[in-house]
């Protein structure tokens, strides 16, 4: 019998049918990576460009996560896409350059969490894991899915501690890793771990049956929730690996920092310092570049500038002597002679006239002339 019509099968049978069988759906398991957000918290950055398409170390970030997945030999993968993900499909195309199959669900409108793998249910007939599109982390997938295999859990999440969860969704397990109760973003007064959802989790695919088709569904407020008060089993894997959420100029910012500085596994700088240049950049005679600088391919940095902890992507034009500090600045920016930005984060094609200054925390939306 193939697997998908034991699938097919079990919904038919029944819970405990599927818990006796489980390991037989252990294979070759599949994967999902929700990119449909809005990115709101990267504005104006995600204004033009998806949130998993922003350049880190001058590739985008949706590569570092399939490249993650195939590592643990995960080679089909569906991206779940909704918001400005025409450019998505026209760079990634079937994924054979990167030696995976990817298959595109797009989202007419907003799904949800648990709408968006319901979604994709005709690509998800065997166990398979969820990727949330933007979470970078190190956590060791395999040891992950031997833990959900051992469990016999219905879902297992990776579990990684924050210094504040008050920000996140806190979950409570007991001393088996058995999941007791779900709280988001709880008060302070509320908090008993530092626990949190890390953004991967393993799920059968008999928990699809339970997830309404074409609405807005969360797993994390309804699905969870419910089989939990039926007393099913969900499991939570605690890690303490690298782990980031890249949902804010400044978490985005410390990701690039991070992989030039060797804080996670998954790169090691080519050249000793931390300064990374694209193809075809020129940088003008006297040019200052300190800290972590990171510059896209085709960018021109006029004589006399100082650049400082900042990322700048590609078809940028520094003039001469401006100077620029702990700033994000997008594609086909141009910047005038004499200027200074310092805690800025500039969209895309922003013209800035010579001899602006920019006050520290300016977002400037795409297009706009300073």
């Amino acid at each position: 019998m193939n697997n998908y019509s034991f699938v097919l099968n079990v919904s038919n049978r029944g819970y405990d049918y599927y818990i006796l069988n489980i390991k037989i759906l252990l294979k070759d398991m599949k994967a999902i990576i929700l990119i449909g957000g809005l990115g709101t918290r990267l504005e104006p950055l995600t204004i033009t460009t998806p949130k998993t398409m922003v350049p880190v170390l001058n590739k985008p970030f949706l590569e570092y996560l399939i490249l993650r997945l195939k590592q643990f030999g995960i080679k089909s993968i569906v991206l779940s896409a909704g918001h400005l993900a025409g450019g998505i499909p026209e760079y990634f195309g079937d994924g054979k350059r990167w030696g995976v199959d990817l298959h595109y669900v797009l989202e007419d409108c907003p799904l949800g969490t648990g709408g968006a793998i319901k979604n994709a249910e005709e690509f998800l007939d065997d166990t398979f894991l969820v990727v949330n599109g933007d979470v970078f982390t190190d956590i060791n997938i395999s040891a992950m899915e031997e833990f959900h295999k051992e469990s016999a859990a219905l879902a297992t999440i990776a579990l990684t501690p924050v210094d504040d969860p008050t920000r996140y969704g806190v979950i409570e397990t007991d001393k088996n890793g058995r999941v007791k109760n779900f709280l988001e973003k709880p008060s302070a007064e509320e908090v008993t771990t530092n626990m949190i959802n890390a953004g991967l989790i393993i799920m059968e695919p008999y928990l699809l049956s339970l997830i309404p088709p074409d609405v807005k569904y969360s797993y994390e407020r309804e699905l969870f929730p419910e089989i939990l008060a039926d007393n099913k089993p969900i499991y939570a894997f605690a890690a303490d690996d690298y782990w980031i959420d890249i949902g804010t100029p400044e978490k985005y910012f410390d990701l690039n920092a991070d992989l030039i500085f060797g804080r996670s596994k998954q790169y090691k700088h080519p050249a000793p310092g931390t300064v990374l240049l694209g193809a075809k950049t020129k940088i003008g005679e006297g040019v200052n570049l300190q800290g972590t600088v990171i510059i896209g391919s085709n960018t021109d940095v006029g004589q006399g500038a100082i650049i400082e902890s900042s990322l700048i992507w590609d078809d940028v034009i520094i003039g001469e002597g401006s100077v620029i500090k702990n700033s994000i600045i997008a594609n086909g920016c141009r910047i005038g002679r004499s200027s200074k930005i310092e805690k800025a984060v500039i969209g895309s094609r922003v013209r800035i006239n010579e001899c602006v200054i920019l006050n520290p925390g300016s977002r400037i939306y795409p297009e706009s002339v300073i």
